[in-house]
């Protein structure tokens, strides 16, 4: 298990890669790494795309491009 903790002034964090875990708040709300994921990621020598959730993914991206978009009938609609 990838484990850390991060002294940022008078702040302590822990950052659990495994878990996907920071106790900042914004890497399990969002999926994509924040600046406490990349410290760790950098200090262990680990790829920092490994912690990027499915959903941003190159084919997720392109399957909201897959729906057509109907032209409306109205210019005021």
């Amino acid at each position: 298990m990838v484990s850390s903790h991060l002294r940022y002034s008078s702040m302590s964090l822990k950052v659990k890669l495994n878990e996907w875990w920071c106790d900042f708040g914004e890497f399990q709300a969002l999926g994509l790494f924040c600046s406490h994921v990349i410290d760790v990621c950098f200090y262990c020598h680990l790829n920092l795309l490994m912690f990027v959730d499915q959903v941003y993914n190159l084919h997720n991206v392109y399957k909201i491009y897959e729906v057509s978009f109907h032209l409306m009938q109205n210019e005021k609609y």
